[in-house]
Formats: C-alpha cells, sequence, structure tokens
C-alpha cells in the first residue's frame, strides 16, 4: 500500500474521529442541562441522568445485564451473518438469471414489504419461545437490503466479463471466484451495513414482544415496573452498543475492500 493512501486514509479516520465527537457534542450538552434541571425539579418521568447509573446497579451486581448484553449480540451477530451469506447467495442466483429473476422477483418484492414482527405467531407455532425463534424472525427482516443489494449487483455486471471467462476458459467456479463474487461483494457489503441497525431493532423488538431473554426483555420489564430510571439507563446501554457495532461493521466493510483505492 503506498504512503499516499495510507495518509489518506489516516486523514479519512481523523475526519470520522472529528465527526463523531462534533455529533456526541449535543448529547452531552443535553445530558448536563438534563441533570442539572433534572435535580432541580425532580420528576418520576424524567429522572436526571445520574439515577440511571444507580438504577443499573441491581442489574450489574447479578450479572443480569452482561447475560442480557451477551443473549442480545449473540442473536445479533448470529441472524446478521446468516442473513448477510443467505441475502448474498440468493441475491447472485436470481441476479445472475433473467428466469429466476421475473419468477421470483414479485415474491420477493411481496415479502420485503412484510414486516418481520408480523410473522412472529406462525415462527412461534413451530419454534416455541426460543433462541432459534429469535433468529428465524430477525434473519427475514434483515436478509433484505443484503438480498437486493446482491441481486442488483449481479445483475449488472458487465457482459464484458464474460467474454473474458470463455477468453480465459475460466471453469464456472474459478469465474464465480475471480469475477462474480468481487463484482458483487461491494455492495453485499453496504447492503450489510445497512441491515445492521435494523437487525440490532429486530433483535430487541422481538425480545421486547415476546419476552425471551436480552436487554429488549429487561426494557420490556422495566417499562411494566414503572422503572423509568432503570429504562433510560438500559437505552444508553443499547445506543453504546449501536455505536459499537456501527464501528466494527465499518471496519468489516474498510478491511474488506481494502483494495480499492482510496477516493481523493
Amino acid at each position: 500500500m503506498s504512503l499516499t493512501v495510507k495518509s489518506a486514509r489516516s486523514r479519512g479516520g481523523g475526519r470520522r474521529g472529528g465527526i463523531l465527537v462534533l455529533g456526541l457534542a449535543p448529547l452531552a450538552v443535553l445530558l448536563a442541562l438534563w441533570q442539572v434541571f433534572g435535580t432541580i425539579a425532580p420528576s418520576p418521568f424524567f429522572p436526571p441522568p445520574s439515577a440511571w447509573i444507580g438504577a443499573l446497579t441491581p442489574l450489574l451486581a447479578g450479572n443480569a445485564l452482561l447475560l442480557g448484553i451477551l443473549s442480545t449480540l449473540g442473536t445479533y451477530a448470529e441472524s446478521l451473518a446468516i442473513a448477510f451469506v443467505l441475502g448474498t447467495a440468493i441475491g447472485i442466483a436470481i441476479g445472475r438469471s433473467r428466469l429466476a429473476d421475473r419468477a421470483f422477483g414479485p415474491l420477493l418484492d411481496y415479502l420485503r414489504y412484510l414486516p418481520a414482527v408480523a410473522v412472529v405467531p406462525v415462527i412461534v407455532l413451530f419454534a416455541g419461545y426460543t433462541q432459534e425463534m429469535k433468529v428465524y424472525v430477525v434473519v427475514f427482516g434483515a436478509i433484505w437490503p443484503i438480498l437486493l443489494q446482491a441481486r442488483m449487483a449481479a445483475a449488472s455486471i458487465d457482459p464484458i466479463l464474460n467474454d473474458v471467462r470463455r477468453s480465459l476458459r475460466l471453469s464456472r467456479r474459478a469465474a464465480f471466484v475471480k469475477i462474480t463474487l468481487p463484482s458483487v461483494m461491494p455492495s453485499a457489503l453496504l447492503g450489510l451495513r445497512l441491515a445492521s441497525p435494523l437487525t440490532l431493532i429486530l433483535v430487541l423488538v422481538v425480545e421486547i414482544s415476546t419476552q425471551v431473554s436480552g436487554l429488549g426483555r429487561m426494557l420490556g420489564v422495566a417499562q411494566q415496573n414503572y422503572a423509568t430510571a432503570q429504562v433510560f439507563g438500559l437505552i444508553v446501554v443499547i445506543g453504546v452498543i449501536a455505536l459499537v457495532v456501527d464501528a466494527v461493521i465499518a471496519a468489516i466493510e474498510r478491511w474488506t475492500l481494502r483494495y480499492r483505492p482510496a477516493a481523493d
């Protein structure tokens, strides 16, 4: 890698860090004002941020919070990985075949507009209130950004590359590895980036609605018990997890596409 590319990416990383700090500044100011006014005029519905930490202490003492985080993150990672593999494979298969695209296009258009939560009762019938049920529902909702991006990329591969394949006498497997997959992967990774926050949201919604273990269930229980400070504390925890997850996905995307030249 050239020094120019390294310096460009270093400047890009610095800009991203500065933008992140600048973006979090209003939130820090809001929390500071909330703390001041929440202490002066206490409200059971809007407790000050200092009360959120105290409300989370019982959950920290019994490792309940850690177990909830691990359960939610485990479902998130498993569901997103399955959605990425299935979405990319199905997208390539449909995008590379006009017949398959015409046959399955209307069905895909119907299913992708169907809310994932709407299939919860159906999946519960055969999977029960289990970890597997969460994964099935979340994969159903998270697969579409990846599948549609892969399908579009596979369908728009330059026909000249087919001539290259024939000229080099590449086998189908070699052509898939050397031509199709590199052509589709940037779009599939974009779909992964789009699907990542959706996946986390779906995990939390399913946990809240089905009361299966995880941060969503803890959030639902706190709301039912009118533990407002604990609700806000859990929301902060979820927000931090979302920021970390987004940074990890962005790093994976940059590492996977490291061979591409950096934009000016």
